[in-house]
């Protein structure tokens, strides 16, 4: 932080191409674990708390220019289509500056370059997608063309209505309420426009979406989970829980990884205290013995002068 006012416009074009690019691994990483909630959790809490809850402004404004497009790339050629439950997921930590972000700047720059930039370009009602759904109808389609970046299993809706939840929330900035209800006026015409949304099951957009998941091929996820275990004892017992699901054991991976370096980091705040109060117990020991060998010495020099005194 120190150095960045002084680095040049070259080393910093590279470091920003850096950070696309490990962007898009991650979010290819995540794909390849069909978008397990775990994964998406543990990166999003340290990309919140590392860059974008932080000044200066660069890093954090370029990650928010990015991260959509860099996301519909990956979903575009991901083995499972993100929904709007996991889209949201994924985009957490940009709702959360949307909500009470102390930068205006920051503010307006989520707000066109994540949610509106969604509506108008990546949506299931925008005009490319409205382009593309005519040009399947024609049969006017090129071979060799490249994937549309659309996300197309992402009910707007379900979106819209979520932003509607965040302007209502009383956690929310009272200056961007009223900016968050037009916001959410915006999606509900341009679905209105299109006359069309992506296709809900009558259950719920989650209770399906944890379904897919669990019909997945289990030995993909199984695969997944082998590489994230390697390097542990070879002879760790399997659980012979035939009830769980692929998926859910993945999840339960990420989160005992996750409760074993917490519990590491206890113990070893706890082994430190431990040791600190044994020198202390030890210190206390040695001044009370230097003190009872004093007394002992003081006593034999007085029975001393008395025997000569007598004498």
């Amino acid at each position: 932080k120190r150095e960045w006012g002084n680095m040049d416009k070259h080393r910093v074009d590279k470091f920003y191409t850096a950070i696309r690019f490990m962007i898009h691994e991650v979010y290819k990483y995540m794909s390849t674990r069909h978008w397990n909630i775990g994964i998406i959790r543990l990166f999003n809490d340290a990309l919140f708390e590392e860059v974008l809850a932080h000044t200066p402004n660069g890093l954090r404004l370029h990650l928010i220019d990015i991260t959509l497009s860099e996301l519909a790339t990956v979903n575009s050629e991901a083995p499972l289509s993100l929904t709007e439950a996991t889209f949201l997921d994924c985009l957490e930590p940009y709702f959360a500056l949307v909500q009470s972000v102390d930068d205006k700047i920051v503010h307006k720059r989520v707000v066109e370059n994540v949610l509106l930039r969604f509506l108008e370009e990546y949506s299931f009602v925008c005009d490319a997608a409205l382009q593309q759904e005519e040009k399947k109808k024609n049969g006017e389609e090129e071979e060799g063309e490249e994937k549309s970046a659309i996300f197309d299993q992402v009910h707007v809706g379900s979106v819209a209505q979520f932003i509607f939840g965040i302007a209502s929330d009383p956690e929310t900035s009272d200056r961007y309420r009223k900016q968050l209800y037009e916001l959410h006026k915006m999606f509900s015409r341009k679905i209105k426009a299109a006359g069309r949304d992506v296709e809900m099951d009558s259950g719920g957009s989650e209770e399906g979406d944890e379904e897919e998941r669990n019909e997945l091929d289990g030995s993909e996820l199984c695969e997944a989970v082998d590489v994230d275990n390697k390097g542990e004892e070879k002879g760790e017992k399997e659980t012979d829980n035939d009830d769980v699901t692929p998926a859910e054991k993945v999840e339960s991976t990420v989160v005992e990884d996750a409760e074993e370096v917490k519990s590491n980091g206890k113990k070893a705040s706890s082994d430190k205290k431990e040791k600190k109060k044994k020198r202390k117990n030890k210190k206390k020991e040695d001044d009370t013995e230097a003190k009872a060998e004093g007394e002992d010495e003081a006593d034999k020099k007085d029975d001393v002068k008395q025997e000569e005194d007598t004498e």
